[in-house]
């Protein structure tokens, strides 16, 4: 039997934003989050990774991630309770910044922080 049950994950699954900077000293924003239009048809998933770079928006949509994206990840927490997932992001990176962490205020945020990264989490409802 089924049962649904409310289970917390890191806000950084919700929405990411990081700047990185390429080889040649471009600036390409990196996002994690929802995809919308074409991207989330040709990747079969509603959320993934995403890089301005012309690398991936030409040729790698569909195949991969681009070098900025691998760089990011280290980054990112993605901590979700249910799959037991999730990473310490990796210490500050002078290529990489982070735009939107998912900061944690004991004033605003009910739930408990995030046991990776510390920052605010949501409650979704999971069927276990």
């Amino acid at each position: 039997m089924l049962d649904i049950v409310a289970m917390r994950y890191c806000k950084s699954l919700d929405n990411w934003v990081a700047e990185v900077e390429g080889s040649k000293g471009d600036t390409y924003t990196v996002s994690y989050g929802h995809l919308y239009g074409r991207a989330s048809e040709t990747m079969g998933y509603t959320h993934g990774w995403t890089c301005t770079c012309r690398n991936f928006t030409h040729r790698l949509k569909s195949v991969g991630e681009c070098k900025h994206i691998k760089l990011a990840k280290a980054h990112h927490c993605g901590w979700h309770e249910q799959y037991g997932s999730g990473q310490t992001p990796a210490a500050p990176d002078p290529k990489v910044r982070v735009l939107t962490p998912p900061s944690y205020d004991p004033e605003e945020d009910t739930l408990e922080p995030c046991p990776c990264c510390g920052g605010a989490t949501r409650s979704q409802m999971c069927g276990v």
